[in-house]
């Protein structure tokens, strides 16, 4: 079984390889075997629907 740090650094390393996804943005935390990804999202506030749109 793999330690709660092998598996940060495993989950890391995958997101990292994605160039979809930006590291920097994403939070990994593993807890007993346990992995929680958290992401930060940026909204337009004056119009969050044309700007999700946009991205998408």
């Amino acid at each position: 079984m793999k330690s709660n740090e092998e598996l940060q650094k495993n989950v890391v390393d995958a997101i990292n390889w994605e160039p979809l996804l930006q590291a920097a943005e994403s939070g990994v935390m593993v807890q007993q075997g346990v992995v929680t990804l958290t992401r930060s999202v940026n909204i337009d506030a004056k119009n969050p629907k044309q700007s999700t749109q946009q991205k998408i």
